[in-house]
């Protein structure tokens, strides 16, 4: 039996290359939906659902 994982996929389009983002929360609004949509556990981060970032 094969397991199956489910991936979400983000990515924020207002953060241009080599340059820090004006408004941070538009970031820090998008970090929450990441967070609500991926259960995870704010007081202990839940290592079963892991979190990848890249710029």
């Amino acid at each position: 039996k094969k397991d199956i994982l489910e991936v979400d996929q983000y990515q924020f389009l207002k953060w241009k290359a080599r340059v820090l983002p004006e408004n941070t929360q538009e970031l820090i609004e998008m970090i929450k939906v990441i967070r609500e949509n991926g259960n995870y556990d704010n007081s202990k981060m839940n290592r079963n659902v892991p979190m990848v970032v890249h710029c």
